[in-house]
């Protein structure tokens, strides 16, 4: 029985490891973002906007595919990334096919860039992704705080396990 509580505490460990991380990136991705707010605006014009789908662990994601092209001092450009911090997937479709809505083939919205490297580039600085960074670290945390518990209270004798 000695193993699997060590197991248990290990694996509440790794979920306050993976919740620091979650929120480590939330505040990266956040000051990288309020850098962003201040670079140089041009005009783009979106050539691809699609709703994709990945099937991942029985789950189907879905994600923008969205690629637009810019000039900056008469130089071409083009890039498909959305935003900071990643284009990561979600299984909420209407949220995607919104952005592919918002983002139409031959529109033309703002991107901010880099103006040391202007190909690095984002149409997008809202902190939707770093909001659900945040939360989902509190929930790993608020697990792992949890998981810890119920081994001290094991192995200090408060509680007993039933098997």
């Amino acid at each position: 029985m000695e193993i699997v509580e060590y197991l248990i505490a290990i694996f509440g460990a790794l979920f306050i490891l993976s919740g620091f991380y979650l929120i480590h990136i939330a505040r990266k991705t956040g000051k990288e973002a309020e850098i962003a707010k201040a670079w140089p605006r041009v005009q783009s014009r979106i050539l691809k906007s699609e709703v994709a789908q990945n099937y991942r662990e029985g789950t189907t994601l879905y994600y923008a595919e969205i690629e637009y092209e810019y000039r900056v001092k008469g130089v071409s450009y083009s890039n498909d990334v959305i935003s900071i911090g990643g284009d990561g997937g979600t299984s909420n479709r209407k949220y995607i096919a919104g952005l592919c809505k918002k983002y139409r083939i031959n529109s033309m919205p703002e991107i901010v860039y880099n103006p040391n490297d202007p190909s690095e580039a984002y149409l997008d600085l809202s902190p939707s992704t770093r909001q659900g960074s945040i939360f989902g670290g509190i929930i790993f945390l608020i697990a792992g705080a949890f998981i810890l518990l119920i081994f001290y209270l094991v192995r200090s004798g408060a509680i007993t396990p039933v098997v």
